[in-house]
């Protein structure tokens, strides 16, 4: 059964959404943790394709039963994994996005000075040229052969739970490090995973690129040697020792 189709159930306000969630937690799991809260009529951990999402939805007898297991559960651990629990928000109160309308067509660059004066309004002035674009990447850069650069992830994932997506699934995980900003600590959304050897690397980039993780499809691809966590650890100053 779909998210989208348990957000249309006309009980949404007795609902409660369950995010970050273990994945061997299971719907009886579920049930019987939120039942401190009150009478639980329905607990659904949400599954596609027979994989487990990471979230799920349980639905109560009351509204007092929700905002108990709101505040009861929220940033609280199950299964060794601290849970975001908040009301569901009902169907009727969700938007659709707007269309973004479609874009003018871009004028062709100048090829010439008298084109680019005409364009400028300006007589014998050289057409403007925009510089090309820097990026990162660096075709010639060494490959880890065993870090993964993991990409898009919700912003409540920490080192932890990002150790977790793999762990959980087999794989053999010797560190897992989510890049946060210096000066709020908040989670910048990626980070980097090293496995035990290039095998564990080889087989989670093959299975688990684009997995969703609390409604969100992460992505995976081979870190650069001179990005992952520990090439800046090795290349940061050692102050000296009195």
């Amino acid at each position: 059964m779909s998210a989208q189709r348990i957000n249309h159930h006309v009980d949404d306000h007795l609902k409660v959404y369950v995010g970050n969630l273990s994945f061997n937690t299971n719907n009886e799991e579920l049930a019987e943790t939120f039942s401190q809260a009150g009478t639980v009529t329905k607990a659904i951990v949400v599954t596609r394709n027979g994989r487990h999402r990471g979230y799920g939805f349980v639905t109560f007898d009351s509204e007092d039963a929700v905002a108990r297991a709101v505040e009861q559960f929220n940033q609280t651990l199950l299964s060794d994994r601290k849970i975001a629990v908040e009301a569901a928000k009902p169907a009727s109160e969700t938007k659709p996005r707007a269309p973004r309308p479609p874009r003018a067509p871009r004028a062709a660059p100048a090829t010439n000075g008298e084109e680019g004066a005409a364009a400028n309004g300006e007589e014998g002035a050289p057409a403007r040229t925009r510089p090309p674009r820097r990026s990162n990447y660096d075709p010639n850069a060494e490959q880890s052969t065993t870090t993964l650069f993991v990409a898009n992830l919700p912003y409540s994932v920490d080192d932890e739970a990002l150790s977790a997506v793999f762990t959980d699934r087999g794989y053999e995980v010797a560190s897992a490090k989510v890049i946060v900003n210096r000066f709020t600590n908040r989670s910048k959304g990626f980070g980097f995973v090293e496995f035990a050897n290039e095998t564990e690397q080889k087989r989670a980039l093959e299975a688990l690129d684009g997995e969703m993780i609390s409604e969100r499809p992460i992505a995976l691809k081979v870190a650069m040697v001179s990005q992952t966590p520990k090439a800046a650890e090795e290349a940061a100053p050692v102050e000296d020792q009195a």
